[in-house]
């Protein structure tokens, strides 16, 4: 009985996964077929009543409305905006500007960066721009887009300004930051050991590694340490933006520092004239990152590190109760204090 159970329950699952992969079915049309199977597996096996399954289904849709798909289109909003206005070409030129060597620029674009844009935005945007980045580069395209997808199994949790996290919580009645403290206590160690993968990855094999633990070591320390530390005792909202902005900044100081040649096999050549291209003032830089930067301050503001501000807003809320079976939860919409509306903010 148990397992029958299991296998009702695992249907819709398996339904979705055979539509969009094997059946290449559009989402939405996948998604609504799924509900229905849902709503009928629900009411004719498990014998819920017509209210509860209707009421189930509208809880299930305000879930997704807010914050998920607040959140959704106001991240790609702001991608969006970045790219007509060119910034992401301006921070292109400064990331590919940092080093010549392949493996360094795997780091810094793919791992920083990457985790960047999953803290930002997620949904596919951390794999696609990176690896597209990496690939005009000079990387071979495959290895660029392995590597990538390798790295963002972990970001994802706290993606989006951590809607996985939030939503999950949201659900099941758990609380936020214990939650968010076991999600990084059982992906600490894949976390740290993941751009130790990106580089074998991008660079055909362990021999990659060679003159490259320093900074491998510092790429791994800088975003896991305080990636670690933000989702243990601020939330999951932040985890990402934070460990990759640490990251990053590492990174460039390590690379700089040293300023070691890069080894021949993964050198990129770089004209001295493509290099007068590449070179952007502090001014142009500041200008490229502004969205996210106004993004960032406007989130930690109003995080649990600046108290006043949270409470003051955090109470604009509103809570009600949809589902009408037993074990019921109370659906909070924050009107202020949410990811999305902070970023539709920013100036």
């Amino acid at each position: 009985m148990l397992l029958l159970n299991f296998l009702f329950a695992m249907l819709p699952i398996i339904w979705l996964i055979t539509a969009l992969s094997g059946l290449k079915m559009a989402g939405h049309k996948a998604c609504v077929l799924a509900l229905l199977l849902t709503m009928v597996l629900a009411a004719g096996y498990w014998k819920l009543n017509a209210a509860c399954t209707i009421t189930a289904a509208l809880e299930g849709v305000l879930n997704a409305l807010w914050p998920i798909c607040l959140v959704i289109v106001a991240a790609l909003f702001t991608y969006n905006m970045t790219l007509k206005t060119g910034a992401m070409e301006q921070i292109k030129k400064m990331l590919a500007g940092v080093s010549a060597d392949q493996r360094v620029l795997a780091l810094m674009i793919g791992w920083g960066f990457g985790n960047f844009m999953e803290g930002m935005a997620g949904f596919g945007t951390a794999v696609a721009i990176p690896a597209s980045m990496l690939v005009g580069i000079g990387l071979h395209p495959m290895r660029a887009v392995l590597a990538c997808l390798v790295v963002n199994s972990t970001p994802t949790a706290f993606g989006s300004v951590g809607v996985p996290t939030v939503t999950l919580a949201s659900v099941t009645g758990t609380e936020i930051l214990p939650l968010s403290e076991s999600i990084v206590v059982i992906q600490c160690i894949l976390t740290f050991i993941s751009p130790f993968l990106m580089v074998c990855i991008c660079g055909g094999g362990i021999r990659a590694l060679k003159g490259m633990m320093g900074v491998t070591m510092t790429a791994a320390l800088s975003f896991t340490v305080p990636w670690f530390l933000t989702a243990k005792f601020i939330g999951p909202e932040l985890p990402d933006i934070i460990g990759s902005i640490c990251c990053m900044g590492c990174m460039v100081a390590v690379v700089k520092m040293f300023r070691q040649k890069p080894d021949a096999a993964y050198a990129i050549a770089v004209s001295d004239r493509e290099q007068d291209r590449q070179r952007i003032t502090v001014g142009e830089g500041i200008r490229a990152w502004s969205s996210f930067i106004f993004i960032f301050l406007l989130l930690m503001i109003t995080s649990n590190l600046c108290p006043p501000i949270h409470h003051a807003i955090a109470g604009i809320k509103s809570s009600i109760e949809v589902y009408a079976g037993e074990g019921a939860n109370t659906l909070t919409f924050s009107w202020i204090n949410t990811p999305g509306v902070m970023i539709f903010w920013r100036p």
